[in-house]
């Protein structure tokens, strides 16, 4: 569902898995985009 979607973004984030970046999109809206922290990109967890 959707609240677990979010739930589990926001348990990324607070452990700096992930950056959120947020800017305006059309309308004004705020769009967020997310990406990998960049000192884990280089892990390999297989």
């Amino acid at each position: 569902t959707s609240r677990e979607f979010r739930n589990c973004i926001q348990s990324l984030i607070e452990r700096q898995a992930i950056l959120c970046h947020e800017h305006r999109a059309t309308n004004n809206k705020i769009a967020l985009e997310y990406s990998l922290n960049p000192v884990l990109a280089g892990i390999d967890i297989s």
